[in-house]
């Protein structure tokens, strides 16, 4: 079971690097993400920074059509 959880804690580690370098990439400031998926800003940093409690899966998914990648791909390291 503790390497079944270690796999999930990494797995949402890479999910907040991924999110926070797709928007980088993009040129994107959290303001203007948040002004185009409808999901708040300080949410957003959160979910970067690894707090991820208050992410739904709509949310999630928002995110994933935003930056055009597929829910299973943004749990892969992206280089």
């Amino acid at each position: 079971m503790m390497h079944q959880d270690q796999q999930s804690a990494d797995e949402l580690k890479i999910m907040s690097r991924n999110l926070r370098l797709l928007r980088e990439r993009r040129g994107k400031s959290l303001e203007e993400v948040a002004a185009e998926t409808r999901i708040s800003p300080l949410l957003l940093a959160s979910v970067e920074q690894g707090c991820l409690d208050n992410l739904g899966m709509a949310q999630l998914q928002e995110l994933c059509r935003y930056y055009r990648v597929g829910l299973s791909g943004i749990f892969q390291p992206i280089c």
